[in-house]
């Protein structure tokens, strides 16, 4: 069989397109960094402690204001790099990416007090390795994470997926 003819299953699962759907409605795995999240909120849940849950909201209004800025730096870069000339606009971009250090450095101050609060809870906070220490890696955890978050209020008002 070709590669072209092939069928596309992963590890078994169903990729057929039911008649009135498309490729987009079906419904993906969730990434791992969502269920790094899921998993951080179901022991929060389960453990019922008013200051976790406040630690986890503090750890997912980081999480969406770090994505929020993040994708404005990387649109401002995206449109400008190399040609910028303005200095009015270099400045813009030097602010942009300095709110962005300041929003990263917000998300990883609130992941690290939530794991040190599950360790002194005797939690497990074996997800705060699975995020990662890097900039790198705890920043496509937040923007994962807040794009899960942003798509479950969406879906929750009943404004469906988005795009």
């Amino acid at each position: 069989m070709s590669q072209e003819s092939a069928p596309n299953n992963l590890e078994g699962a169903n990729n057929e397109v039911a008649p009135g759907q498309n490729q987009e409605q079906i419904e993906k795995p969730p990434e791992k960094e969502v269920v790094l999240y899921q998993d951080i909120r179901s022991a929060v849940e389960a453990e019922g402690d008013p200051d976790l849950e406040s630690l986890l909201r503090s750890v997912e209004r980081a999480a969406v204001h770090y994505a929020e800025i993040a994708n404005a730096h990387d649109h401002w870069w995206d449109t400008r790099a190399g040609r910028v000339t303005d200095p009015e606009e270099v400045e813009r971009g030097e602010r942009i990416s300095g709110r962005r250090t300041i929003a990263h450095n917000v998300l990883s101050d609130s992941l690290n007090a939530l794991s040190r609060r599950f360790g002194e809870d005797s939690i497990d906070n074996e997800w705060r390795n699975g995020i990662g220490l890097d900039r790198n890696q705890m920043g496509t955890w937040g923007r994962k994470v807040a794009r899960y978050i942003s798509d479950k209020k969406l879906k929750e008002h009943g404004l469906g997926k988005r795009s």
